[in-house]
């Protein structure tokens, strides 16, 4: 049994900085790297057909701007040493580039997913996938329409995913969801003005 464990390093030393330092003797540390940090194997095919044994983190973010790495660890879990406390055997490890965290008014916007993430997602992985800024744009541009936000681009990606797989979601938000409540109004309406004119048909008969 394996499970992949995540956490947060300096850029240019190994100092671990998932936690920040206490402020005080009796104040409690706070985490800078939110989300779950420990990923369980999932077995599935990537975006090139190719079986593998992926372990995703869908939830990780960084509250604290600057330069981080990342470091994984593959972890052998003993299911008969469960206790808290136990110490598992590391099997392998590596660390990530550097990559940049941005304060709110510096972002630049959010990336496409990989074509790894959505292969993932049509095989059942329960994650969110995002069609990135430069497609946001180019949809509000094209089609008269700004201000879309990522859950919408989530959504829109979820029901086109969806649709190749032939799978269902409860999900209508975003897009698709604005475009299905207008084709409803219009039939709405239309309804409404045949149900006037056959009242006015009615009327002029009797």
């Amino acid at each position: 049994m394996f499970a992949l464990h995540c956490t947060l390093l300096h850029e240019s030393t190994d100092k671990d900085e998932t936690q920040a330092s206490p402020g005080g003797p009796e104040m409690p540390a706070t985490r800078k790297l939110m989300g779950t940090l420990v990923a369980s194997p999932y077995p599935a095919k990537d975006e090139h057909g190719v079986a593998g044994t992926f372990f995703v983190f869908p939830d990780l973010s960084c509250r604290n701007p600057g330069k981080h790495r990342l470091h994984f660890k593959l972890l052998r879990i003993d299911p008969m040493n469960m206790t808290k406390g136990a110490v598992h055997g590391a099997v392998a490890s590596v660390v990530t580039d550097i990559f940049d965290v941005y304060p709110a008014k510096d972002f630049p916007g959010m990336r496409a997913s990989s074509a790894l993430l959505k292969a993932l997602r049509r095989q059942g992985l329960n994650v969110g996938v995002k069609k990135g800024s430069e497609a946001r744009k180019g949809k509000g541009k094209k089609g008269g329409k700004g201000g879309s936000d990522d859950e919408e681009d989530d959504d829109e990606d979820e029901a086109s995913d969806e649709e190749e797989t032939g799978r269902s979601s409860g999900n209508t938000a975003g897009g698709d969801g604005g475009e299905v409540a207008a084709k409803i109004a219009a039939v709405a309406s239309t309804n409404a003005a045949r149900q006037g004119k056959t009242k006015k048909r009615r009327r002029r008969d009797s």
